[in-house]
């Protein structure tokens, strides 16, 4: 797993902005953050341990704050 990871969010996939920073402690790991508003979003391995072997996602689960409404199609 990740020792470190950071995630980044971008309206255009070309300027990203770093919103949260977060250090894995075992095969799940969960990071809060504010809210932010995004089309995209990259999550970065910033740190492991040597030899480690690759990582995947297979979840990702990402939320809007509470008492929002969907907003309309």
């Amino acid at each position: 797993y990740p020792r470190a990871n950071q995630l980044q969010v971008s309206n255009d996939a070309a300027s990203w902005q770093t919103f949260a920073e977060g250090k894995g402690t075992g095969t799940a790991t969960r990071i809060a953050f504010a809210p932010v508003r995004a089309k995209f979003v990259r999550i970065t391995e910033t740190s492991t341990t040597e030899n480690a072997p690759p990582w995947t996602i297979q979840r990702l689960k990402l939320f809007e704050p509470a008492g929002k409404a969907a907003p309309a199609r």
